[in-house]
């Protein structure tokens, strides 16, 4: 079977890389384990001083989070936050996460600490990072040891230095990158695809599905994909975690108005968040 190796390079507080958690939704479904998944951390700010630097501001980030809730249409709490915070405690958690538990450990990890944010938290404050792991299903104490061991920190660090040193192929994209004190970075989400015979190919920043299918296309052959969903129910227990509208319309590949309606009509509940609902089987 053919497989393709990706380095997803995000960020826990990036609005950018979780409004495009409906695409890597869709190309889970559509490939499943024919890829592999690596979360690694870009680490957007050792501290809220950073931003602050490049004139971003609080009401900035909430207009941010206010155009991104209409499209791509993930839900945001939209309320302008009391600070812009550093993303690095986040990060060590996710890493030490995926470190001593595994990659889905990391995922789980990621996702509520990303729920957290973007449901109206700011995510340097200790008590949400707590809340975030125990939400998803890991010991905040055990965890916040594992961050301060060597081994985890060189992680981090390992992390940080590879999205700051892009691939020729993305430095080619030049406008997809962002600054930093020693040259660009990648933006999130990049995905950097390991696949056979033996290529590289790299996807850097916030895209459209369409620039994924025909990457992975080229890909080499034995790729196989999945159908779409006979019913959204399907979806929801596929995920085995609460959907966005706009993830299970992307899996299904219809518009959220039609999933919203499906969703009702097969008995899938909403929870509401932010802008828009969650939903559960």
């Amino acid at each position: 079977m053919a497989t393709v190796e990706i380095e997803h390079f995000t960020d826990p507080n990036c609005p950018f890389a979780y409004s495009a958690e409906p695409i890597r939704r869709r190309l889970s479904w559509v490939y499943g384990d024919q890829l592999t998944w690596r979360t690694r951390m870009v680490v957007l700010s050792e501290s809220g001083a950073e931003y602050e630097a490049k004139g971003l501001t609080p009401e900035m980030v909430s207009a941010t989070y206010e155009r991104l809730s209409h499209d791509p249409g993930m839900p945001f709490d939209t309320s302008v936050r009391s600070h812009l915070p550093a993303t690095r405690p986040a990060c060590e958690v996710v890493v030490a996460a995926r470190e001593r538990l595994g990659e889905e450990a990391g995922q789980r990890a990621l996702r509520a600490l990303r729920l957290a944010q973007m449901g109206g938290g700011v995510i340097d404050d200790p008590a949400l990072i707590d809340a975030a792991l125990e939400t998803a299903g890991l010991t905040p104490a055990e965890v916040r040891g594992w961050a301060r061991e060597d081994d985890v920190q060189r992680a981090v660090e390992a992390d940080k230095d590879a999205a700051r040193h892009p691939l020729p192929a993305a430095a080619a994209l030049d406008r997809r990158l962002a600054g930093w004190d020693g040259g660009r970075r990648y933006t999130c989400p990049t995905y950097v695809l390991h696949h056979e015979p033996g290529g590289t190919s790299v996807i850097p920043g916030f895209n459209p599905i369409e620039v994924y299918e025909v990457v992975f296309a080229n890909c080499g052959s034995g790729l196989t994909q999945r159908a779409a969903p006979e019913t959204l129910s399907e979806v929801l227990a596929w995920a085995g975690e609460p959907l966005a509208t706009a993830e299970v319309a992307a899996v299904a590949q219809i518009d959220r108005d039609e999933a919203r309606e499906r969703l009702t009509a097969e008995g899938a509940r909403p929870q509401p968040f932010g802008s828009d609902v969650f939903w559960t089987p």
